[in-house]
């Protein structure tokens, strides 16, 4: 009875582990032309993924009803959310881009970034 005991609890040990290093993966979808609100608040949400050490990817102009008829991104757009993306990346401590961008900047694009839990 003692044995089955003892070997429940380093069971039920391991799950824990395993799942603690289970790196968690979110999805955010951003427009070029994405709103100074809009994009305020989906990089707070980024800065909290990242402060929990997930990896989140960042996608633009996924084909979902409704995009493909929005006006075209200018340059000055990108860079405006590419910097501000850069920025808050930069503001949480660890944080890091773990693939180059895939992609066309200013078309369809792909960001992935990893963060670094805090212990």
């Amino acid at each position: 009875m003692f044995y089955k005991k003892r070997a429940r609890e380093v069971e039920l040990a391991q799950r824990k582990t395993q799942k603690e290093n289970k790196k968690q993966t979110k999805q955010l979808e951003i427009s070029w032309t994405v709103s100074d609100n809009d994009l305020g608040h989906r990089l707070v949400r980024l800065k909290e993924f990242l402060e929990k050490g997930w990896k989140v990817e960042i996608v633009f102009g996924a084909m979902r009803k409704g995009w493909m008829g929005r006006r075209k991104a200018t340059e000055d757009d990108v860079s405006r959310v590419l910097e501000r993306i850069n920025s808050a990346v930069g503001e949480v401590e660890g944080a890091k881009e773990w693939k180059p961008i895939q992609g066309q900047v200013g078309g369809q694009a792909m960001l992935s970034f990893e963060g670094k839990a805090k212990k």
